[in-house]
């Protein structure tokens, strides 16, 4: 349980980093319009970044969703003996400490 939950919360943290990568190419679009581009192109980084920052408060909240599951198949596979010290709880752990400060920032 903990290795499915470990590799969609890593999917959706994928997700929302290339998302928000997207989201910072704005620049790229003044640029296409300082340089006179072609229309339709500019128009298509527009609908580029519209639908990123559309997506980015979905992708955040499944992002959440899925932190609270790895939460508790964590706390799960902690209270099992077997899977006490297994190298899937311990890349877990760490994947945890690692977002749960992007939710600490708001």
């Amino acid at each position: 349980m903990v290795k499915i939950d470990l590799k969609f919360l890593q999917k959706i943290m994928n997700q929302i980093l290339m998302l928000l990568q997207e989201k910072r190419e704005a620049a790229k679009t003044q640029a296409m319009r300082d340089n006179n581009a072609d229309p339709y192109d500019i128009k298509q980084q527009v609908n580029v970044l519209s639908e990123s920052q559309m997506m980015i408060p979905d992708c955040r909240r499944r992002l959440e969703s899925a932190l609270d599951a790895l939460r508790d198949a964590v706390a799960e596979a902690e209270d099992d003996e077997v899977c006490k010290g297994g190298e899937e709880l311990s890349a877990a752990q760490a994947l945890i400490a690692e977002v749960e400060p992007m939710f600490k920032c708001e």
